[in-house]
C-alpha cells in the first residue's frame, strides 16, 4: 500500500499516484489521513455521527466554498471525508454499507 500526501489517498495500484500522477509516494503512516468518501452534504452529519460512534476520527471538508455554500445552499455541496490510515478499513465497510448503492460515493477530482 501506498500514500500520496498531494490527494490523500492510499493505493495498491502502481508506484505513481492514481489521482495525479504523482511519483513522490511513500508508505502510509498509522495517522495519516487518507480519502474515504466524497458524499452530499445532506448524508454528512449521519456519516460523521456513526464514525463517531465507532471511534474513528474523521475530517470532513466542503468541495466548494463558503460563498457558493450560502448563494447555493447545501444542495449543491459535496463533503470529502478523511479518516485515519488505520481506520481506513472499519471505515470503508462503514461507508460501503451505508452508501453501495449511492453513486455519490465517487470520487470526483
Amino acid at each position: 500500500m501506498l500514500y500520496c500526501d498531494e490527494c490523500r489517498i492510499a493505493f495498491d495500484e502502481s508506484t505513481r499516484c492514481p489521482v495525479c500522477g504523482n511519483e513522490n509516494v511513500r508508505t502510509p503512516l498509522p495517522e495519516d489521513f487518507c480519502f474515504l468518501i466524497e458524499i452530499k452534504a445532506m448524508f454528512s452529519d449521519m456519516l460523521k455521527s456513526v464514525l463517531n460512534e465507532n471511534n474513528i476520527p474523521s475530517l470532513a471538508p466542503s468541495t466548494i466554498g463558503a460563498g457558493l455554500r450560502v448563494r447555493g445552499g447545501a444542495m449543491f455541496d459535496r463533503i470529502r471525508f478523511y479518516v485515519r490510515y488505520e481506520d481506513l478499513p472499519q471505515a470503508q465497510e462503514i461507508a460501503f454499507s451505508m452508501f453501495r448503492a449511492d453513486e455519490s460515493s465517487e470520487r470526483t477530482e
